[in-house]
């Protein structure tokens, strides 16, 4: 058998894994949160101040208000994804 082969081997076959810190992981996942909700309230704010959306407490009946309102969630979601990798 050869070096390479062997050493192939030795590496497949390695079972040590580092051990996963869960409260490093659980506070990862809650900054993700965090992020998400104040970067939403933030920019929700910003919008009501800006006259985009309709005060606070009355309903947004256009589509595209809501369709605005969803896409950059959806883009602070990923942000906030992206934080805890």
């Amino acid at each position: 058998m050869s070096t390479t082969s062997a050493q192939f081997q030795t590496r497949g076959t390695s079972t040590q894994t580092t051990p996963r810190r869960r409260g490093r992981s659980a506070a990862a996942v809650a900054i993700g949160f965090v992020v998400v909700a104040v970067l939403s309230l933030v920019t929700d704010e910003v919008l009501h101040l800006l006259q985009v959306y309709p005060p606070w407490g009355v309903p947004m009946r256009e589509p595209s208000l809501n369709l605005l309102a969803l896409a950059y969630r959806s883009v602070f979601t990923v942000v906030g994804t992206m934080l805890m990798l």
